[in-house]
Formats: C-alpha cells, structure tokens, sequence
C-alpha cells in the first residue's frame, strides 16, 4: 500500500511538473514574441529620427513627459542585457517622434511623414506620444486606437487631423491629458473627449468650438485644466453663455479662452462659480 501511494504521489509531482514547464515554455515563447516586436518597433522608430524611453529610466514610477531621467539605469545586470537585450526586460514607455532634450540641448527630428504611427503596436505598454505637425493625420491615427495604456497624448500643429481622427482615441480610457493644437477639430472631438473618464487636461488651443461643445466638457468633472482659445483670424463661437456650462467644474483651476467671444461681465460670473480657477484671455 505505502509502495502504491509513493507511486501515485511521483506520477503527481511528475504531471505537476510537466505542466508548470509546459505553462513557463508557452509564456517564454509569447514574451520571446513580443520582445521581437518591441524590438523591431524601436528599430523603425529610431530609424524614422524619433526617440524611444523605456519603464526603468523614469525611477519614481510616474510616466509623465517630465519624469524622464536620462541617467536612470536598469537593476537588471549590464552583462545580461547586452546578451539578452534590454527589449527582454523593459517596456518601451514612452516615444518622442519630434524633440528630444535628452542630451541637455534641444534635438529636433525634421522627418515630417505619418509613417511612424505603424510601429506604436509594438509598444503596448505605451504612456506617453510626442508628435507634431503632419507626423499625424486621420488615416494613420488609427494606428492609436490600440494603445490602451496611453496616458499623455501631446499632437502640436497638426493640421492634418480632424473629427475623424480624433474618433480613433474613443476607447482610450487610460488617457489623462491630452494636447491637440492647431488642428480641424470641432464640437464632435470634445464629445468624444467627454467619454474618457479619467482626463483631467484638455490643450485644444487654435480649434474651432462652440458654446455646444462646453456642454460635452462639463462631463468632466475632474478636469483641472481647459484651453479652448480661438485663432487671432478667427474666433472660437463661445460666449459667456458657454462659459456658464462649465461652471459645474469645481476642479478646474486653468481656463484659456484667448480669441473667444467672452466678455468680462462672463468672466466675472465665471470666477463666482469657480473661484480657484485661473482664467488666461
């Protein structure tokens, strides 16, 4: 009887064991996969002109834009990661396809091309996207929609992007601010800005809204700060009455409104509402 039971007992650590090897060789074979991709991404980006940050060099664990510390170096042995690659270990966290001030001085990438946002599938994990001009435009921003750990979306001067590309970020729930100047973007971008539940900035400078689309905005109800300022040539259509549909944002503490319709008298009932925000005109 005894010699049965260690019988039974060895055929089960056996089975035991040969299904934690089968479960550890499956999850080598997918992290080796997407290692791969990561990889072969950071090489299409680096070769575009672009920058690529990675989880270990922003040490206090906050991806934001400015959390980056260059001299930040990996726990992991450097023997190891010249061996293995630093794909094997790390996220990429973090891409930059216009300016870099990593070397202490501004670096400017004059590759003006959409080609890049093809490779972000490759970086899952991705928090933060730098990018301007026409490095974006509506077909290729489809290329985001995917990138559900986006939590810092900077687009300047991009004036190939309208509603239809903004449409791409709807699903994007993890996004936290967002800065989309100088595009065609209208009412039907911040309705779907409005969705995101965790936005607490919008930068929407030099774009074309309405009184209608502050109705959408006041969804938000932790936004802390707002900038829908209008162009120089052209002023943004909102009033003092659209003011007033943003009253409920008792968080908010920037409003830009330069080039707008708003008079002080709206002003001064804004500031009554919301006393802790401050207003740039």
């Amino acid at each position: 009887m005894k010699l049965q039971g260690l019988r039974n007992l060895f055929r089960f650590r056996l089975r035991t064991l040969l299904l934690a090897f089968t479960a550890v060789s499956v999850w080598l074979g997918f992290h080796a996969h997407s290692t791969r991709i990561q990889r072969q991404s950071v090489a299409s980006i680096v070769k575009y002109g672009g920058w690529i940050r990675y989880d270990f060099q922003f040490p206090t664990g906050e991806f934001s834009y400015k959390g980056f510390d260059p001299k930040a170096r990996s726990l992991v042995p450097s023997w190891l990661l010249d061996r293995i690659g630093v794909d094997f270990f790390h996220d990429v966290v973090q891409v930059s396809l216009n300016y870099s001030e990593d070397s202490g001085k501004r670096e400017e990438n004059h590759n003006s091309s959409d080609d890049a946002l093809q490779y972000l599938h490759g970086f899952p994990d991705l928090r933060v996207l730098l990018l301007s001009d026409t490095q974006a435009s509506d077909t290729s921003m489809r290329h985001l929609a995917d990138l559900n750990n986006l939590e810092y979306l900077f687009m300047w001067d991009v004036t190939n992007v309208t509603d239809a590309g903004v449409a791409h970020l709807r699903d994007l729930k993890k996004l936290r601010y967002i800065h989309l100047s100088k595009s065609q973007i209208t009412d039907k971008s911040l309705a779907v800005f409005s969705k995101l539940p965790n936005v607490e900035g919008l930068s929407l400078q030099f774009n074309h809204f309405t009184d209608e689309g502050l109705d959408h905005v006041s969804r938000l109800k932790q936004l802390t700060s707002l900038w829908v300022c209008g162009e120089a040539n052209r002023k943004n259509r909102i009033t003092d009455a659209g003011l007033t549909r943003v009253e409920s944002l008792k968080n908010l503490t920037q409003l830009g409104i330069q080039n707008t319709e708003v008079t002080p008298n709206g002003i001064e009932a804004f500031l009554r509402a919301v006393p802790g925000c401050k207003i740039t005109q």
